[in-house]
């Protein structure tokens, strides 16, 4: 099992990284079109697509290797016990919150499947497709809380350290 999540972690990671890949060839290909006066429609409408899906499936990868700002100062000063109580309260609200998200996004991206939304940009791309990422990122993500929480729960920390 550690190892399929591991994959899943590394797999969005991997996503990430290619769409930001993209994003600054898409950044290239305008400011390359733009100097040999090339009309390249739909170029940054596309980019915002992958640099928001970058960013969500991004949030697992980074919760994974201890990358999210957490305030350390705080926690620091707390006890063992305490400090273990505090972290798990914070992954617990984190799931949730992961999960309420997840669950919005997946009704968002079924709406503007539903409702065949497509952008007003120069390209009409069917919104649903950009979108799907999102909800994506976020369950990754709410694995992510729920792998820490029974983490933490047998022992270990936040920081990757045990108790």
């Amino acid at each position: 099992m550690r190892r399929a999540l591991d994959a899943l972690y590394s797999t969005a990671g991997a996503a990430a990284a290619l769409l930001i890949v993209a994003v600054a060839v898409l950044v290239l290909t305008q400011i390359m079109s733009r100097l040999l006066h090339v009309d390249v429609p739909g170029v940054d409408d596309i980019a915002g697509y992958c640099l928001a899906g970058a960013s969500f499936l991004a949030l697992a990868p980074t919760l994974k290797h201890g990358a999210h700002i957490r305030v350390s100062l705080f926690i620091e000063k707390l006890g063992a016990g305490s400090a273990r109580f505090c972290d798990i309260v914070s992954l617990v609200v984190g799931l949730l919150l992961a999960l309420y998200f997840s669950w919005s996004c997946v009704d968002f991206v079924w709406d503007s499947y539903r409702f065949g939304e497509v952008s007003h940009g120069m390209v009409a791309t069917p919104l649903w497709i950009p979108r799907l990422v999102l909800p994506i990122g976020l369950i990754v993500l709410a694995v992510a809380f729920l792998d820490e929480i029974f983490r933490v729960v047998k022992g270990g920390r936040l920081d990757g350290s045990e108790w």
